[in-house]
């Protein structure tokens, strides 16, 4: 059983990669046409609530292979911290897209848009740093 479970918490990490992309993805379609921004907005907004539903199957996974594994207590304390971390940026950044949507182009709106996706990824940076180095702690 675990080994499905650790097959779909691997598979689930690789489809969180979105939040790798999304500054990228962000800076590129502040520089498209503005008829063609509300769709490509829309795309990003689609794929962040994609990763936020992987991000649920993360938890549950990666819940189960917490409980049934040794982790030291400061790479637990870590993990929980950047995901909720991922969570939180993830979250505000799909609300920011829906207002943009709504309200239409605000060089506010855009800058929290960057700020937000930067948050993101640096948190999905951190937590492939405290998975992939797990023995240093």
């Amino acid at each position: 059983m675990s080994q499905w479970v650790f097959i779909l918490h691997i598979a689930g990490a690789v489809g969180m990669g979105v939040y790798v992309w999304l500054p990228w993805w962000v800076r590129q379609s502040i520089r498209l046409p503005f008829a063609v921004q509300t769709s490509a907005w829309r795309m990003v907004y689609r794929a962040n609530f994609f990763s936020q539903w992987i991000l649920v199957l993360q938890m549950f996974t990666g819940g189960y292979l917490l409980a049934i594994g040794d982790h030291p207590i400061l790479w637990v304390i870590g993990v929980l911290i950047a995901f909720l971390a991922i969570g939180g940026f993830g979250g505000m950044f799909g609300l920011v897209l829906r207002r943009f949507d709504q309200e239409g182009p605000d060089p506010r709106w855009i800058q929290k848009i960057k700020r937000l996706a930067d948050g993101t990824a640096i948190s999905f940076f951190v937590i492939l740093l405290l998975m992939l180095f797990r023995p240093w702690f």
